[in-house]
């Protein structure tokens, strides 16, 4: 079974810790980072390689399609 390397941001920490616990869950995800700032993130996300990225749209300051993009 192939994993995923994932990297999660949500500007809310229970979500985020929710998400986490389900992605645990399924088993087919390595977690190589989290955040729940997106100007934080940004360098994470370009320092790890990633196959999929979890993310909010709506967040303080940046949504999640200005963060894609």
């Amino acid at each position: 079974m192939n994993r995923f390397r994932a990297y999660l941001l949500d500007d809310e920490p229970l979500a985020l810790k929710r998400l986490v616990r389900l992605l645990e869950k399924a088993g087919r995800f390595d977690i190589v980072g989290s955040n729940t700032h997106p100007r934080a993130a940004e360098e994470s996300v370009a320092a790890h390689e990633i196959d999929v990225l979890f993310l909010d749209i709506r967040m303080p300051g940046m949504n999640g399609f200005e963060f894609l993009a």
